[in-house]
C-alpha cells in the first residue's frame, strides 16, 4: 500500500496528511426532490429493457459492472426532459439528494455538453459519496464521478474515493477535505496531468501539510 501511495504521488499529484485540526462543516444543503423523469436502473424484461440498454452499455464501456455501479451510486437514467440521453449521478448528504450531475452517453449527440447540472446547485460545492467517507488508509480525490467508480470497483481494502467534479476544488470541498483528512492515512489527488498545476495550488491552500 505504501508503494502504491508513492506511485500515486509521483504520477498523479500531491499527497496530503491531516494536521489533526478539524473543521466543522455546516450542513447547509436543503434536500432536493428527485425529478420524476429519472428512472432507476433495473435488470429488466419489460418494455424499458431496450430503452435502458444504451446506458448499461455506457457503463460497461467505462469498464464498470453496470449493476454494481448503479446500485452502489444510486444511478438513474432519463429518456425525456432536459436530461434525456444521460446517466444521472445523485449527490447526497445524510442520505438526501442535494443535487445531481448528468453525463451524456453519446458524445456525438451532445457535442461539447457532456455534463449537465443544476445551475443553482453546482456539483462542485460537494463531494461525491460523502456519507461513506468514514476513514481508512487512503482517500483518493479524482476529477469526475465515473473516475470514482473506477477506483472503487477495484475493491482495495482501506481505500475510499471522491471527486471534485472538475479540475479545481471549491472552498467548501477544501473545507470538507480538511475535516475528512484526519480519518485517513493519506489523501491523494489523482487528477489528469493537465490538472496537476491546479491540484497543487489548491492543496497548498488547505489546512493540511504536504508530505
Amino acid at each position: 500500500l505504501e508503494e502504491a501511495q508513492l506511485q500515486a504521488q509521483k504520477y498523479f499529484g500531491t499527497r496530503w496528511r491531516g494536521t489533526g485540526e478539524r473543521c466543522k462543516i455546516v450542513k447547509e444543503r436543503t434536500p432536493l426532490e428527485e425529478p420524476v423523469q429519472f428512472i432507476p436502473f433495473r435488470q429488466r424484461t419489460d418494455i424499458l429493457q431496450a430503452m435502458q440498454a444504451p446506458y448499461v452499455d455506457y457503463l460497461e464501456k467505462r469498464g464498470l459492472d453496470p449493476w454494481w455501479a448503479a446500485s452502489r451510486y444510486n444511478l438513474r437514467w432519463a429518456m425525456s426532459g432536459k436530461c434525456a440521453g444521460r446517466i444521472i449521478v445523485p449527490i447526497t448528504e445524510e442520505g438526501n439528494w442535494i443535487t445531481w450531475t448528468a453525463r451524456a452517453v453519446s458524445n456525438a449527440r451532445f457535442s461539447g455538453l457532456r455534463y449537465m447540472a443544476l445551475q443553482d446547485r453546482p456539483p462542485g460545492d460537494n463531494l461525491l459519496d460523502l456519507d461513506n467517507l468514514v476513514g481508512g488508509e487512503v482517500l483518493v480525490v479524482v476529477e469526475g464521478p465515473f473516475d470514482v467508480m473506477s477506483v472503487m470497483s477495484c475493491f482495495v481494502p482501506g481505500v475510499s474515493a471522491t471527486c471534485a467534479f472538475g479540475k479545481r476544488l471549491s472552498d467548501r470541498q477544501q473545507r470538507l477535505l480538511t475535516e475528512l483528512a484526519p480519518n485517513y492515512g493519506a489523501v491523494v489527488t489523482a487528477f489528469d496531468k493537465a490538472a496537476y498545476s491546479s491540484s497543487m495550488s489548491e492543496s497548498n491552500s488547505l489546512e493540511l501539510y504536504i508530505q
